[in-house]
């Protein structure tokens, strides 16, 4: 993919230094200078207005070593205010004062056709990372509305319109993946960690039954029991389990013991009427 290149901005009063600077800019690969302009009060505001990836300060009045530049104290405000910044001056002693301002470059003058090259190569490859990061951001919100990871898996919230096929991202052995909840046959919790059993596979993710639970919604999963979530759509029929307990059997022909707990409101959940005597309505003696 072609990358737009790096965006340089050129502010100096010596215009001799400014065409040097632009020289060397406009030669490395990658970037292209965008302008330049002198150095006054209005250079802040002019700097902001244009937003350039990189702005390139020189330095060209020494000045005494009881005050700052005019020239490092404009470096220094647009360093705080978030712009990446590059300095350049003839003397190394205000290094300390803008690199803790943040200027995100250092460049002494007599070496500038070496150093200035290597501060833009340096630009071009962070405006990349934060490029990526904000890609990366803007991904995840269009694959879920409903999940922020979490160190260990994903911590989940409800996404809006309850019943709706809902994209989950889930982290499994440091890899990002994604599931559509339609997907997820059933789940099982041991301790914080749930397996889900999708379509012909399983996976184990760092998760709680409850926080998956909340993220999956109520309208098309339930509990059966404590431990145990299973996708309604997927349910095929009931039967009657051991000692007089309730089976319940998925479309994939898998079967799970229904507790005593989850009984009652699984088959109200599935709309089965619990008046009259049958092999679903019979009480679970068993516990969870």
């Amino acid at each position: 993919m072609t990358r737009d290149p790096l965006r340089v901005l050129i502010v100096g009063r010596d215009a001799s230094w400014r065409a040097r600077l632009r020289s060397i800019a406009g030669g490395a690969p990658g970037a292209a200078v965008v302008g330049e302009r002198d150095l006054d009060r209005s250079t802040t505001a002019a700097v902001r207005d244009a937003a350039p990836d990189l702005v390139v300060v020189h330095d060209a009045s020494p000045a005494p070593a009881t005050r700052a530049s005019a020239a490092s104290e404009v470096a220094g405000e647009l360093a705080r205010a978030g712009q990446l910044v590059a300095y350049v001056s003839e003397r190394d002693r205000d290094a300390a004062a803008l690199y803790a301002s943040g200027v995100f470059g250092y460049v002494l003058t007599s070496t500038v056709d070496q150093q200035l090259p290597s501060v833009l190569t340096r630009a071009m490859a962070r405006r990349g990372v934060e490029r990526e990061a904000r890609e990366g951001r803007l991904l995840l919100e269009r694959l879920h509305p409903l999940v922020e990871l979490a160190r260990h898996g994903a911590t989940m919230r409800p996404a809006p319109g309850a019943g709706a096929t809902q994209r989950l991202l889930l982290r499994h052995r440091g890899k990002a993946f994604a599931v559509d909840s339609d997907e997820v046959e059933w789940a099982e919790a041991r301790g914080n960690d749930v397996t889900l059993h999708l379509r012909g596979r399983t996976v184990q993710i760092r998760l709680t039954m409850k926080k998956l639970e909340s993220a999956l919604g109520d309208a098309r999963f339930a509990r059966i029991h404590r431990a145990v979530l299973v996708n309604l759509d997927r349910v095929d029929r009931l039967e009657p389990g051991p000692s007089g307990g309730t089976t319940l059997v998925l479309t994939s022909g898998r079967q799970l013991s229904v507790s005593r707990t989850y009984r009652a409101s699984l088959l109200r959940r599935l709309g089965v009427e619990q008046g009259r005597p049958s092999a679903d309505a019979t009480a679970d003696p068993g516990g969870e």
